[in-house]
């Protein structure tokens, strides 16, 4: 019977040894490879900042380890004491254990203290005192006790840093391991327990050596790969500084800018954006929030493709910076023509990047010569100031004429002379401080007169030139509208002119819807006209015109009055 088992599994192994030696072509590739992967006794290659970062995490770990690990092995030194002399008194196998307290404590404590760096060369100190404490300790140490010392000798490789190191003490003292087993032995041991010794301590270090290179393998990985999302993060918020440069210069160079994430969805509130789409005015005061809308929304159908190639297009690192003329809608629908440019941008929430896009209105001046565009936005080009004040004669410059204001000098003695009159209330004293407004002739006022305080209904400014005011000083209705509607009021109010003065209506622009106009008033940016229409036209003869009101009309020569109503006003 012991014949027959014993034939049977030199089969068997012999079958695995003979399948193993004809596919050798397919296990010995792979066996090298992963030998090669966990680095057991060979040290690789590795990059110095992830072993600092390594290094620099682990060492508090490792003093909280090692002050830990200094009172256990203390606190079981009383016990084996006892214990020891209860049953053997003064045996000399417990000197040792006790030896190799002596020599581990203190090099765990050195390692414990707050002041003593974690160098590369304290840590191999330490390694080797522990492995040597460990050595002698099982020279007396109890056979019953044994796993013990292995579960030390795996716990004093995970202390270490240096995997390698380690591996290499192992091999070192494996003979001392052997020996100091065998000396234990039974007085009737055979060589069979010897050679099992053996076999025993070469699987606990090949094991040993796979466990310790796995996870230092595993620390690594995650120490460069949490570097390398740390530079990462700097990258991107590098990227994202630039980013905030490039949306603030759009913001000062275009009408609007907003950012896209990757599939073209609006990303981050754009009031600039909501504005120049007219979101939030009349009928689409709930649409002004953006956030997460397609772009593309906003864009005519017939222009999605080029606008998506123009992004892809611009999105690569060689293209240099350019733009792209295309149709827009506003909230409502109406189109209008539009340059867009383009910036591509890291993203901190995604692997995609993200589009910084810059918007700017175009007016239908840009299709014209240059001489027409500067003859046409010459007048409108100066933006006037946040008040009305302007249009009272505030500012202007002095005319050269001969009933010119008088100069500092002589201003300076009329005051003088008015602060050493005895009666300052004399009417030459009121009338120094009078001075008449250059441009503003009269102001008509309609009121209810049977309301408290007298209800204004409606108000009437009369500007005319006078001789301290030249004609070309006058307010100008193309002052107050922003620029990129000036054109577009130009234009429809000519129109308007040409069919008047041929005596048929005007088909084409019957009346303007969504025109900005500068707000005067410190409360509100920007004036939204829903509604501009005609209200009439008026023809004047040269000279001085009479009007209904006995008063001078403010033209001074031949020529054609538009009145202009605007409807629908909001403020923003």
């Amino acid at each position: 019977m012991e014949q027959v088992v014993a034939g049977s599994i030199g089969l068997m192994i012999l079958h695995f040894y003979t399948m193993r030696v004809l596919t050798w072509r397919d296990w010995v590739p792979i066996f090298e490879r992963t030998l090669r992967s966990w680095r057991i006794s060979s040290r690789p290659v590795e990059r110095p900042e992830v072993l600092a970062c390594m290094f620099e995490r682990r060492e508090r770990v490792l003093k909280e380890i090692a002050g830990i690990w200094c009172p256990l092995i203390e606190s079981f030194w009383l016990p084996y004491y006892v214990l020891v002399n209860y049953y053997a008194f003064g045996s000399l196998l417990q000197v040792p254990c006790f030896l190799s307290g002596a020599i581990a404590v203190p090099a765990l404590q050195r390692v414990a203290r707050r002041d003593v760096k974690l160098t590369p060369l304290i840590m191999h100190q330490c390694t080797f005192h522990l492995c040597i404490a460990i050595l002698i300790s099982s020279v007396g140490f109890p056979r019953d006790l044994m796993p013990i010392l292995h579960v030390a000798r795996i716990m004093v490789g995970t202390f270490s840093t240096d995997v390698w190191h380690v591996n290499n003490m192992n091999l070192l003292l494996a003979p001392l391991h052997v020996l100091s087993n065998w000396m234990q032995k039974e007085p009737k041991a055979e060589a069979l327990e010897f050679m099992f010794m053996i076999i025993a301590e070469v699987f606990f270090i090949s094991i040993t050596a796979l466990i310790l290179s796995t996870l230092h393998e595993k620390e690594y990985q995650l120490a460069a790969a949490s570097l390398e999302l740390e530079e990462k993060v700097q990258e991107v918020k590098e990227a994202e500084r630039s980013g905030a440069a490039a949306q603030r210069l759009l913001a000062v160079t275009c009408d609007a800018s907003t950012r896209l994430t990757g599939d073209l969805r609006i990303s981050q509130p754009s009031p600039s954006l909501s504005d120049l789409l007219m979101c939030g005015f009349g009928s689409n005061l709930g649409c002004n929030h953006l956030e997460g809308v397609p772009f593309l929304r906003d864009v005519d159908p017939p222009e999605h493709n080029r606008l998506k190639a123009f992004i892809e297009e611009s999105a690569k690192a060689d293209t240099p910076p350019r733009s792209i003329h295309l149709q827009m809608k506003d909230s409502s629908g109406i189109s209008f023509n539009a340059e867009l440019f383009h910036v591509t941008v890291p993203s901190l929430m995604s692997e995609q990047v993200e589009h910084l896009i810059g918007i700017s209105q175009e007016n239908s001046e840009r299709v014209l010569a240059s001489e027409e565009q500067s003859a046409m936005s010459g007048p409108s080009t100066d933006m006037p100031p946040t008040d009305m004040r302007h249009i009272l004669g505030y500012g202007l410059p002095p005319v050269k004429t001969e009933r010119s204001l008088p100069s500092a000098r002589s201003r300076s003695k009329s005051r003088s002379e008015s602060a050493s009159s005895s009666d300052p209330r004399t009417p030459s004293s009121k009338c120094q401080n009078l001075i008449r407004l250059r441009m503003l002739q009269k102001v008509n006022f309609t009121i209810d007169i049977e309301s408290d305080d007298f209800q204004i209904e409606s108000l009437t400014l009369t500007f005319g030139q006078t001789d301290n005011c030249p004609r070309d000083a006058l307010p100008k209705l193309l002052e107050w509208i922003k620029p990129n509607y000036r054109s577009l009021l130009f234009n429809w109010a000519q129109s308007h002119a040409n069919a008047f003065a041929s005596g048929s209506p005007c088909k084409d622009m019957p009346s303007l819807r969504g025109v900005k106009l500068i707000s005067p008033m410190q409360s509100a940016n920007t004036i939204l006209a829903g509604e501009v229409i005609p209200a009439g036209f008026q023809e004047v003869d040269g000279g001085t015109g009479s009007t209904e009101n006995g008063g001078t009309s403010c033209s001074g020569s031949a020529g054609l009055l538009m009145n202009i109503e605007m409807r629908k006003l909001f403020a923003h």
